[in-house]
């Protein structure tokens, strides 16, 4: 059993639930020691492996920062919130 975390309702507090559906549902799979959870999310547009460096923290609550990854601005997710 995976607890999943709907990334719209954890960013936003004033977004309204999504319903339960029928249609498949896009998950990233975290793991951090023996904790997991799954992030539900609207596409997954690309998987890379690359290094990194943040230069500037975001003061969003729920985000770290932005990074360049594959040539495109990518958000960096605070998962310890």
């Amino acid at each position: 059993i995976l607890p999943l975390v709907d990334l719209v309702c954890l960013l936003d507090r004033g977004a309204p639930e999504r319903k339960a559906s029928r249609e498949p549902v896009h998950v990233v799979v975290i793991s951090d020691g023996a904790r997991r959870a799954g992030l539900m999310v609207d596409q997954i547009v690309d998987i890379v492996d690359e290094r990194i460096e943040m230069r500037q923290a975001s003061r969003m609550r729920g985000l770290l920062g932005s990074v360049v990854v594959g040539g495109r601005v990518t958000d960096l997710l605070d998962l310890h919130m």
